[in-house]
């Protein structure tokens, strides 16, 4: 249960303190508040609680209180988010979102926007990434949607580049797709193994072969968190959190500034170790710079 407050202040979403804020007429919404993300001023005033993804809460698109707690309970992020996370553009992301999804039904389909505002959910996050390597090389966005069909098509799920099926049977598809991919220097052909390599799902922990858990410090090469910080859209609205109570790591590096730098200080305060404390603070940190 979220409580709510007027102006810039610490509020409470159960066990945790968060900064907010919130729009007097949120005192109608009691879900109302946005998280201070690195800065970034979302164009409402009234929003879900939600790891940076700033859903506004007075738009007609979001009334159906039902709607926006699935929503937010599955992962959902704003697209500059994504490129923080990801490293894909927020313009690739977009297109993604509002092209292959809306407008032509792929990757599930559906309208995932919000007023003008379009988010992500945890498994676009995921698809982007490999969609991202593919356009890097030069992959055609027509090519690409070929591959996502018949991706589809054989392991039957809506989100095929991210099952770890992809990773094995992938080139077979891919090759289905009748797409040829040169190098950049235009030397020769490019194998799929030197796209889509082991690095896009070595990160992520799977349940028959769905994800559940990614792991982005492990991914951006961040080996002084590794796996300790994680990903689950069930865990916090999708926030990272660390492997320690789950706690959303941007809790704990606020509380961390707060108190002077004083990883121990918090490390008590919330019951974990100076090391989980740590961890929050250079994954943090990272983020911030790749805000940049």
């Amino acid at each position: 249960m979220a409580s709510f407050c007027v102006g810039d202040v610490v509020v409470s979403t159960g066990a945790v303190s968060v900064a907010c804020r919130v729009h007097p007429r949120a005192f109608d919404v009691p879900e109302g508040l946005w998280h201070f993300g690195l800065g970034h001023r979302p164009p409402y005033d009234v929003y879900a609680p939600n790891y940076r993804c700033n859903i506004p809460m007075t738009t007609p698109s979001v009334k159906n209180h039902s709607m926006l707690i699935n929503r937010v309970s599955n992962g959902v992020y704003w697209l500059d988010n994504v490129r923080w996370l990801t490293g894909v553009p927020t313009a690739r992301s977009r297109r993604f979102v509002q092209v292959y999804k809306g407008q032509q039904g792929l990757w599930g389909g559906g309208d995932q926007k919000v007023g003008r505002f379009y988010y992500a959910t945890f498994r676009d996050l995921l698809e982007l990434r490999v969609v991202h390597a593919f356009r890097l090389v030069g992959v055609t966005w027509q090519k690409i949607r070929k591959t996502a069909q018949y991706g589809t098509e054989r392991f039957g799920t809506d989100y095929p580049f991210s099952d770890r099926r992809f990773q094995t049977d992938g080139a077979e598809i891919f090759d289905r797709a009748d797409d040829q991919l040169e190098k950049v220097s235009g030397a020769g052909q490019l194998a799929f193994a030197e796209i889509i390599g082991p690095g896009l799902f070595e990160p992520v922990e799977y349940v028959n072969d769905t994800p559940v858990r990614w792991y982005p410090a492990q991914e951006w090469g961040l080996d002084t968190v590794g796996r300790a910080v994680l990903v689950d859209p069930k865990l916090s609205f999708g926030a990272p959190v660390v492997q320690e109570h789950y706690i959303p790591t941007e809790t704990l590096h606020l509380n961390f500034l707060a108190e002077g730098l004083d990883a121990h200080l918090v490390a008590r305060s919330y019951e974990v170790s100076e090391e989980t404390v740590w961890h929050a603070v250079r994954f943090e940190e990272e983020l911030a710079r790749r805000a940049k």
